[in-house]
């Protein structure tokens, strides 16, 4: 089997080459829709976790599955909230023509329900922070060395995903997170940790101000 072809909605100068290569790899006889729609869902998690391991958070499980994923993390705190507008800021990357951001708003704002009972944040405030913020984080994964990243952290979620649900085991997710944690550590030629760490460090600053 070939592997897929890109859609547009992957912008055709930043393709996902790591991550369809990847899940091609893991599920050779899927379909290139299944493989496609995989991917989104690794992408979707991938930027979840990378803006998560930026703030320092607690990762605990990550399901990546055809059916939609989840990272869990334990902060419980305002900075969730950056972290829950990373998948939609993902959902735009994916499908500028919002066919998808509505559905993961909605997934990822009931989770957010959760996170500001315990931040102190009303819900009208998250909702002016997400319109603040969103724009910089959509920016942020466009940038083509972020997103290089990401994808590079896509295909980890795709290779390790169990078949049966799409549950990672917990010493690999932590084997993933501390890889990650090195590369956003690297100071020499790393211009996408330079870049995330001062957009999250900005995004964390507007934060407090609400």
């Amino acid at each position: 089997m070939t592997s897929p072809t890109i859609p547009l909605m992957y912008l055709d100068h930043m393709p996902a080459v790591a991550t369809l290569a990847a899940i091609s790899s893991r599920y050779p006889s899927a379909s290139d829709a299944s493989i496609i729609r995989r991917a989104e869902v690794c992408l979707h998690e991938a930027a979840h976790l990378l803006v998560a391991v930026a703030l320092n958070a607690p990762v605990g499980e990550i399901v990546v599955s055809s059916h939609g994923g989840r990272v869990w993390v334990g902060f419980l705190d305002e900075r969730d909230v950056l972290i829950s507008i990373a998948g939609v800021a993902m959902e735009l990357c994916l499908h500028p023509d919002f066919s998808t951001v509505f559905t993961a708003a909605a997934n990822d704002g009931e989770n957010m329900r959760g996170m500001l009972e315990s931040s102190g944040m009303t819900y009208d405030q998250a909702v002016a922070y997400a319109r603040r913020c969103l724009p910089e984080m959509v920016g942020m994964l466009n940038h083509e060395q972020v997103w290089d990243l990401v994808d590079w952290l896509a295909s980890r979620l795709g290779t390790h995903a169990s078949k049966s649900g799409g549950r990672i085991r917990p010493r690999r997710v932590q084997q993933i997170v501390t890889e990650l944690e090195q590369r956003l550590r690297l100071k020499q030629d790393n211009t996408a940790a330079r870049i995330v760490r001062q957009r999250i460090e900005m995004l964390v600053d507007e934060l407090r101000r609400y």
